[in-house]
């Protein structure tokens, strides 16, 4: 049975072909009755904004502003651009599919909860999947009007193209864009890739500039746009390519995928980077539970990673920041040595979340009494960080002393922390 989708485009660009509005003074792409009408599906929508990027890129075309779904703004230079944070859409449901900026301002200041007020922000990219493209996740397609509902995930890929021996670059190209698990696409800059064309001759073999000494003419064997490479390249035995590899989720598809997913972790064990992650909690819990460590639940954070959990090992708290674990505790100097001894807490325990990992009698402080009476008995009215840590290490007073803070790298490192906290009974 045919796509009712498919169908009313195509009604819709009958229609318009039929009007003459290709003779319009304002192209359809800057009108905003047309655009209403050609986003009733997602290829229409993807059609707008190719047209209205290649008015301006192309032919230094500007146009008016329109505001799509109350998600996306397409300027006046070509590009769509997605809300971010704050989204009109979410708070007030009714509004209209397309308006004017102008129009679209007025309307936020009248209807929206926050007010004249209201302060937006969008960022550079729409993340609209193409027409064609599946989630990984569920197998379903998008329409138009929840085409906001994504998240991308860009990699890039390098692929041996032994299966393409004796055909082109373009019919390598249209076997990808065919694909519906990704959009799959190359740059000319870099493209294909083969042992043979490696070449470790000087490439400034007669330079007198330090720099460039040294410097061999193709180490690994890559070939692009300035080597001449275009699409009627012939693919050759040994031949690989250079994808960029955009993958899109349904929101609620990707938080089922992360939570689904073994590989939580980032390269080497290291914690992936958080920030901005709608699924933070899921990983956060994955790892807490990993390192046995009691899960807190807490109001919403103002952090740079939105989480609603922490951790808690006796009296020490653990929040989760980018990529590191931040404890705040009181770490009797002793066990934070033997956390030290170990290879990987010297590298990746840091004693004060300092980057050079010093060890841990150069950041072990007294309790605060103990920490005010020890300059005062030496007859020293201030000392800095430095002279307090040194005052317990050179033997002139003798107090209990700890580390009251740590960031943590890696799984193996927040390991090695729970269990020789637990094993001194700490927790």
């Amino acid at each position: 049975m045919p796509n009712q989708s498919k169908i009313r485009e195509k009604r819709f660009w009958d229609k318009w072909r039929r009007s003459g509005a290709i003779r319009s003074i304002r192209p359809w792409y800057d009108t905003e009755k047309l655009i209403d009408a050609a986003i009733i599906s997602l290829s229409g929508l993807n059609q707008l904004i190719r047209a209205r990027h290649s008015a301006w890129y192309e032919r230094n075309e500007r146009m008016s502003e329109f505001i799509i779904f109350g998600y996306f703004w397409l300027d006046s230079c070509g590009n769509c651009s997605k809300a971010h944070g704050y989204t009109p859409k979410i708070d007030m449901p009714k509004i209209p599919d397309v308006m004017s900026k102008n129009d679209f301002i007025a309307y936020i200041g009248k209807y929206s909860r926050r007010g004249k007020d209201t302060m937006l922000s969008f960022a550079m990219g729409s993340g609209i999947p193409s027409e064609n493209v599946l989630c990984p996740y569920c197998g379903r397609s998008w329409e138009a009007h929840n085409s906001h509902d994504t998240v991308l995930i860009r990699s890039t890929e390098v692929y041996s193209l032994d299966n393409f021996i004796g055909k082109t670059l373009e019919e390598v190209k249209a076997v990808y864009a065919a694909r519906t698990d990704a959009t799959y696409f190359m740059q000319s800059d870099l493209l294909v890739r083969n042992d043979k064309n490696i070449d470790l001759s000087p490439k400034y073999p007669d330079t007198i500039k330090e720099w460039e000494r040294g410097i061999v003419v193709n180490e690994l064997g890559w070939l692009s746009g300035r080597e001449g490479i275009d699409n009627a390249y012939v693919i050759q035995v040994g031949d690989e390519g250079f994808f960029n590899v955009w993958k899109y989720f349904h929101g609620k598809c990707h938080l089922k995928f992360v939570a689904a997913s073994r590989e939580f972790l980032g390269k080497d064990g290291h914690f992936k980077n958080l920030a901005g992650a709608a699924f933070a909690d899921i990983l956060i819990e994955k790892e807490l539970k990993g390192a046995g460590v009691e899960i807190v639940k807490i109001d919403s954070a103002q952090s740079e990673v939105p989480f609603t959990l922490i951790g808690k090992l006796g009296s020490f708290k653990l929040v989760r920041a980018w990529t590191y674990w931040m404890v705040d505790c009181m770490m009797p100097l002793e066990v934070a040595e033997e956390i030290y001894a170990d290879e990987i807490g010297a590298k990746f325990v840091r004693v004060a979340g300092h980057c050079g990992c010093p060890p841990p009698e150069e950041w072990a402080y007294p309790y605060a009494d103990d920490l005010e009476k020890g300059p005062e008995e030496l007859g020293l009215e201030t000392a800095t960080h430095g002279e307090l840590a040194e005052i317990p290490n050179s033997g002139k007073i003798v107090v209990p002393r700890f580390v009251q803070s740590y960031h943590i790298d890696t799984m193996p490192g927040l390991k090695l922390f729970v269990e020789t906290t637990k094993r001194h009974g700490l927790a």
